[in-house]
């Protein structure tokens, strides 16, 4: 998963083996899927698309893949699809410790951040 996010940040060709259907979804026009034995038709009906005289890069990188992915994974839509705004900024993310959560650390301790309604 690292490298395809490096390749299709550029707009490469990728193919995949089926995987979780909810995967699947989440790289619904970025990434090819197929089963293991439809691997190589697949690669070769890219291959016959993307030729050109330039055989040394056959399968061209595709700007609306960046785009599309850019926009997909977007740290703001991650965060917010993980709900990491509502709940660590929400309303109990600024609430105040009590006296009784904050006796017993140590001078210069790192403050205690409340997600929800626990304080970390």
């Amino acid at each position: 998963v690292f490298r395809t996010s490096l390749l299709l940040s550029r707009g490469a060709t990728v193919i995949s083996e089926r995987a979780y259907y909810k995967d699947e979804h989440e790289y619904a026009g970025l990434v090819t899927f197929g089963a293991v034995d439809a691997l190589p038709s697949i690669l070769e009906q890219r291959l016959i698309r993307g030729s050109t005289s330039d055989s040394t890069r056959p399968l061209q990188t595709n700007a609306s893949v960046a785009a599309l992915y850019a926009r997909r994974f977007a740290p703001q839509r991650i965060f917010a699809r993980a709900r990491i705004y509502t709940d660590l900024l929400g309303t109990n993310a600024s609430a105040p410790l009590t006296e009784a959560e904050g006796e017993g650390e140590p001078s210069g301790a790192w403050p205690r951040v409340r997600v929800g309604t626990r304080a970390l």
